[in-house]
């Protein structure tokens, strides 16, 4: 009981920081407030905004990256409300669910991570520009690897949910 109340808190908790970060830069430099973008992509502030358009990519990158996470974790909310109760099947398809808003999170973040600092600054001078760091091999690719397997969980618990009906059709 205090595991699953210790994953929501998490849940939310996480939830709510990525929503609320990512809002406040991105739609913090719409409303002319750049700060806050500049100081989450660890660059150096300049006196030019970014341009409109690479912050309206940013947010709609954003919201598939939230909304992504929102999903794995409704499919999970939904396993620890159903508990060992809930059959094959049902389970099959919320890992399932829950393995793709995983992988959305991790392609969600990692498009952020690349391309967000290089369509915020692709308008200034060299000097406020970063140079690309990405890693593909960073702490984040534990959360794909984790997706993978939950993949591949769901296909066996859907395999056992088929052959559960049709040991249930003999009894």
């Amino acid at each position: 009981m205090i595991s699953t109340t210790i994953a929501r808190i998490s849940m939310i908790s996480s939830l709510g920081y990525y929503t609320l970060t990512l809002a406040a830069a991105l739609i913090g430099s719409l409303l002319g407030y750049p700060h806050y973008l500049w100081e989450f992509l660890d660059l150096p502030h300049s006196s030019q905004p970014p341009l409109s358009i690479a912050l309206i990519a940013g947010i709609i990158l954003s919201v598939f990256t939230v909304y992504s996470l929102s999903f794995s974790y409704w499919s999970i909310e939904k396993i620890l409300h159903g508990g060992y109760l809930q059959n094959f099947t049902t389970i099959s398809v919320l890992i399932r669910n829950t393995s793709i808003g995983l992988i959305g999170f991790w392609l969600g973040y990692n498009l952020l991570s690349i391309f967000l600092p290089i369509l915020v600054t692709m308008h200034l001078p060299d000097i406020n520009k970063r140079h690309l760091e990405w890693d593909p091999l960073d702490i984040d690719i534990v959360l794909l690897i984790l997706a993978i397997a939950l993949h591949a969980i769901s296909q066996a618990l859907k395999r056992a949910g088929e052959i559960e009906q049709e040991n249930n059709h003999f009894l």
